[in-house]
């Protein structure tokens, strides 16, 4: 997951398991996961700017921008 098109692997999901119908909530706040709680090392600006969700290949799955 990343917040610059050109960083796709800015962040890594960690090795857990979403099952079917389920979903994992991630914070991007910058800060350090933590408590069961996922926290991507970025923030995103008020002001709207790019999140990708990348596969292990580097191409963007879902984006936002």
């Amino acid at each position: 997951m990343t917040d610059k098109e050109t960083a796709p692997r800015k962040w890594n999901f960690p090795d857990i398991t979403i099952g079917a119908g389920g979903f994992a909530l991630v914070f991007a706040s910058e800060k350090a996961s933590s408590a069961g709680e996922l926290h991507a090392n970025f923030k995103l600006g008020k002001g709207g700017e790019y999140l990708g969700l990348i596969d292990p290949s580097g191409v963007a799955v879902s984006e936002w921008k």
